[in-house]
This record gives structure tokens, sequence and C-alpha cells, in this order.
């Protein structure tokens, strides 16, 4: 009975499925901590595992949730920043004949939601209003290889971004989050997935820079 609720107060709060409005833009910190290398002869490449479209949030325990889902455009996006990243980190990045060739793939992409408020309240709200607060979660797994002189250096990288949000039911709060700073719970997820994609490059950049690049 109790898990019944529960699918109905998701269904109500969540609604149907709806894109996730991702941006591509690289943050400060990762513009600010690029070093411009216009001498190396460079190659890269990009590959993802990732699908774009349909994505399933999942719970604190990692299971996919019930719902219709989000409709998200990780690999599409981030080859974008990626792009971006390269053309402002060298000043060419498709030698015929380079010195170092850079690869960087996606394996994995995943999106979290879930309420921290105990079952109990989640079914006193479904029935007579009130909010939720849920923690939204973006998480990234890739690696980015580079090979110089015949040798290959490899690195994994992890990258994710956490943050609250509240729902509400019956109270306004599902049409105007003005007075907590909020806006929809779609922006939100787009928020945490530009941060975790930016986090990515990060990595990228400090690996590159640590192998002489």
């Amino acid at each position: 009975m109790k898990k019944a609720l529960i699918i109905m107060l998701m269904a109500t709060i969540g609604g149907c499925a709806t894109s996730v409005p991702v941006t591509s833009s690289m943050n400060d910190f990762v513009e600010m901590s690029i070093k411009p290398n216009s001498t190396a002869k460079v190659r890269y490449n990009f590959s993802s595992l990732v699908r774009d479209g349909k994505t399933k949030t999942k719970d604190r325990a990692g299971a996919i949730n019930s719902g219709p889902g989000l409709s998200v455009a990780e690999s599409l996006v981030f080859s974008q920043m990626l792009s971006g990243y390269m053309e402002t980190k060298f000043a060419t990045t498709s030698d015929p004949a380079p010195d170092a060739q850079i690869s960087v793939r996606l394996k994995r992409f995943d999106l979290y939601q879930y309420s921290t408020d105990s079952t109990a309240k989640q079914v006193l709200v479904a029935f007579g209003g009130g909010e939720i607060n849920q923690i939204l979660k973006a998480k990234v797994v890739g690696a980015v290889s580079l090979v110089v002189n015949g040798a290959k250096r490899e690195r994994r990288i992890v990258a994710s971004s956490e943050d609250t949000f509240v729902t509400g039911v019956g109270t306004g709060t599902s049409t105007s989050y003005m007075y907590r700073g909020k806006d929809s719970i779609e922006h939100a997820h787009a928020r945490n997935i530009n941060k975790a994609n930016n986090k990515f490059l990060m990595q990228v950049n400090a690996f590159l820079e640590e192998n002489g690049l």
C-alpha cells in the first residue's frame, strides 16, 4: 500500500518526460586553468558509450526509479565542451603527423533523484499537500588517454555534482520557487550536469599538464 502511494506521489510531482536544458559552457575555473600550448602537434578524438535521449534517474541505492525519465543530450553537449577546450588549449587539434594523440571517452552517465524525507512524510504530502526535500546528483565516468612516442598513458575520470531541491504539492512551490531562489527541477539537473562535465574537463586538463602538454 505504501509503495503504491509513493508511486502516486512521484507521478504527481514528476509529470511527463521532459528535456533537460544542459549548456555546453565551460566555467571560469576551467577557462582560467587552461595554459595554451601553441607548439605541440596533437590530434584528439572523442567517443562515448552514453546514448543521448531518455535517461532514467536512480535512487539513493542506485536502483532505477519508475516514471518517464528525462531527455538528456549528454554526449552531444560534452563533445561540444571538449571541442571548445581543445581549441583553446592547442593551436591545432587534427595534425596529420601528431606528436601526441589524445583520446577522451565517456563510459557512463547517471542522474540521481531521491527524497531525504521519510516514507510517512511522503505519504502525508501525497494526500494533504506540503513539500518534499530531494537530492539531485549527476555523475560522469570516463577516461582520457595519451600516446606519445609509442608510449600510452591513461587515467580513469569520475566527476559528479550534487544539489538539493524542494518539490511542493498543493503549496504553490511547484509553480514558483522564487522564495527559495529555485527554478524547475530540469534546470537544477542541468546545472549539476554542467558542473560535473566541467569537473571532468578539469581532470583532463590536469592529466595533460602532468604529461607535458
